[in-house]
């Protein structure tokens, strides 16, 4: 029986904001996402290598579905909730009506273990995350879903909001059936209610009352035949009424593919995809992957994931006896001010191994390396975690396309490689479970990125270096194998740099240089050109703080412009860099988007608002138009335990002064 929590006096009008993790992926992407990476999570090892999964499209009537819809508050039924004026345009009716219904079933699983007991909200449940969590990471060590959030993903598929759950659990042998009801605040019949609602029985334990999952095994069996539900082995089957129109075969196909390709190919994943309305059915494994591409109908779609999953196949290969596969590497470490940070260099191959590194990268045959790193959990020994790059090349004429983090079998759609140049692909796949669960504690509900500030509020571990030489692998393994690390310093005397002021004439400095080097040609003495002096423009000074820099206008400005017949607007282009451990010619090559990024991390504050605009703030690339002679910015932001250096280039009407 439905129940719906009433709003009590100090209870907040409030809907759930979970949802909003998920707004960029469509519905097919978020249920296939959510559900997949659970049942894998939940792999019953001692029964079984490989688990199933099934999506089942089916047409059910409301009166399928009356049975299970009462509530506790009698005469209302869990339609009336539905349909509630307070919802707006969100109020439906579903009597009477054909629903379009998703059932989700997997198989070699545990089905959600665990206690039930609500309170114990960090327990490590399954159970208790699955049905009551929301954005608490209570979930145990191995988990790809840590967030509480599945029930929200599989109703935010549902024009009822809802779902109901059945389980069979591999701990003790029971069978649950529980449901959730994702609504906003309403009132209804004079009554407030705080929205959500639960599914289950309400039982008198030691004095208290406690909302449990029904047990009753004549409700089970009448829920199984209404919905077609076979729940003999263990495992979890989920039931969504009324699916958005984004629910169809196709979607999820497609869902399926590009994101669980990788455990399909590992034969760790079989999915099956069942229409009944329109008697279509696909199974994807390992044997079939490349034929269930065919069935896509995007061609642009299905030419890049066919390029995906071809590219994917090539890297599985490469872990058997390829010599261009290069294991137990470990970074260098390094203190940055009082932080532990890991950097990959040249010094960590062999020199047979950094050779054969480079040729076969030049050549366009692709690469790999497998790291080894320590893992520190507050609780409990060190740990060592590993992961690995493969990494290949590309001719000039093209450009990379192909880029993947895979997470315990889960692509991490929106993790960048940070690589500056052109290649082919690049797989950061992470397949052993305490890296899995090292990084899992960064991400965010939707499974998309990996966020330094999601672990460091996680709390489970005692080092970030691991998250950020991982996030940054792959473009320090570019740079070795393709050679940049080798380019010669481009930055003469960059520390004089620091803060330093751009003025107009100094490329008649550059010029003077030339004149040197020919006097030592010849031996005929050249006499150097009259010495002007330069006019100042503008000041670059360090904050007090030292969070980050002022620019100020030099004084007199205004006479200064006039004088050297400059005029408004000129442009001010700083780059900057942390200092390198390795010196100052090394720190921009050596910059990191984890260091900061101008379009995030940094704040740029200017005053008056009208005399300077922002042209571009990217990476650690920060472009400025002064329009007035009248100004101050300042741009903060920064580690005040790191020296940053700055490159400034100045732009103006009739020449181009570079500091």
């Amino acid at each position: 029986m439905w129940y719906f929590k009433k709003s009590g006096a100090l209870d907040s009008n409030r809907r759930s904001k979970l949802e909003e993790f998920f707004s960029a992926q469509n519905a097919a992407t978020s249920v296939v996402r959510e559900s997949i990476q659970n049942s894998l999570d939940a792999i019953d090892r001692k029964r079984s290598d490989k688990v199933r999964v099934r999506f089942t499209v089916s047409e059910r009537s409301w009166e399928d579905i009356a049975p299970f819809a009462n509530t506790t508050d009698v005469p209302l039924t869990l339609d009336d909730h539905t349909n509630c004026e307070d919802l707006d345009r969100y109020a439906r009716s579903f009597r009477g009506k054909k629903l379009r219904c998703l059932t989700v079933e997997d198989y070699g699983t545990k089905g959600l273990t665990g206690t039930t007991d609500k309170d114990d909200a960090r327990s490590g449940s399954n159970f208790v995350g699955f049905w009551w969590n929301e954005g608490i990471t209570g979930k145990g060590n191995g988990t790809l879903g840590n967030h509480g959030v599945g029930k929200i993903t599989l109703t935010r598929v549902s024009d009822m909001s809802t779902f109901w759950a059945m389980t069979k659990r591999a701990d003790d042998d029971q069978t649950f059936l529980i449901g959730f009801s994702n609504l906003p605040f309403h009132r209804l019949s004079n009554c407030s209610y705080l929205g959500y609602g639960r599914y289950g029985v309400i039982k008198d334990e030691a004095g208290q009352d406690k909302f449990l999952p029904v047990t009753d095994p004549q409700t089970i069996s009448q829920f199984s035949h209404a919905f077609g539900i076979d729940r003999s082995e263990y495992g979890l089957s989920v039931f969504i009424p009324a699916v958005v129109a984004g629910i169809n075969h196709d979607s999820m196909l497609q869902a399926v593919i590009e994101d669980y390709y990788w455990p399909i190919l590992n034969g760790k994943l079989e999915v099956t995809i069942r229409d009944l309305t329109k008697d279509v059915e696909t199974t994807i494994d390992v044997s079939n992957l490349a034929t269930a591409i065919d069935l896509l109908g995007d061609t642009t779609k299905s030419n890049f994931i066919r390029e995906l999953v071809s590219a994917a196949i090539k890297v599985h290969g490469m872990k058997k006896g390829n010599p261009n596969y290069f294991t137990g590497i470990q970074p260098a470490i390094y203190i940055d001010g009082k932080h532990k940070r890991l950097r990959l260099t040249a010094e960590q191959f062999s020199a047979d191994n950094l050779a054969r590194l480079k040729e076969q990268f030049e050549k366009g045959e692709a690469v790999a390396v497998r790291f080894s790193l320590e893992l520190e959990p507050k609780d409990g020994a060190p740990l060592t975690g590993t992961f690995e790059i493969f990494l290949k090349s590309t001719p000039e004429a093209s450009v990379g396309r192909i880029s993947q983090y895979i997470r315990h079998g889960l692509v991490i759609t929106d993790q960048k490689t940070n690589i500056a140049g052109r290649f082919g692909y690049c797989f950061v796949v992470v397949d052993d479970e305490d890296m899995s669960n090292y990084l899992g504690t960064a991400e965010g509900p939707a499974h998309t990125t990996w966020v330094l500030g999601k672990f460091a509020e996680s709390g489970k571990y005692n080092s970030d270096a691991p998250l950020r030489f991982i996030m940054d692998a792959a473009s320090q393994l570019y740079r070795i194998a393709s050679g940049e690390d080798e380019e010669k310093n481009e930055i003469q005397n960059f520390a004089d740099d620091i803060f330093s002021i751009d003025r107009p004439g100094s490329g008649k400095q550059q010029e003077q240089q030339q004149q040197a080097k020919k006097r030592k040609r010849s031996e005929v003495p050249v006499p150097p050109p009259p010495e002007t002096k330069p006019a100042e423009l503008i000041r670059l000074e360090k904050m007090d703080n030292g969070t980050g820099f002022a620019i100020h206008p030099t004084k007199d400005l205004a006479e200064i412009l006039a004088s050297e017949g400059i005029t408004l607007p000129f442009r001010i282009d700083i780059k900057s860099a942390y200092l390198s451990v390795k010196g100052n010619g090394r720190s921009f090559k050596d910059y990191s988007p984890l260091d900061f990024d101008y379009a995030s991390s940094i704040q740029i504050e200017n005053s008056p608002i009208e005399a300077v605009k922002i042209l571009e703030r990217s990476g650690n690339k920060l472009s400025l138009e002064v329009h007035s002679p009248d100004f101050q910015i300042q741009v903060k932001g920064f580690d005040r335990h790191r020296d940053l250096l700055n490159r400034t280039n100045l732009q103006v009407s009739e020449s181009e002064v570079a500091s």
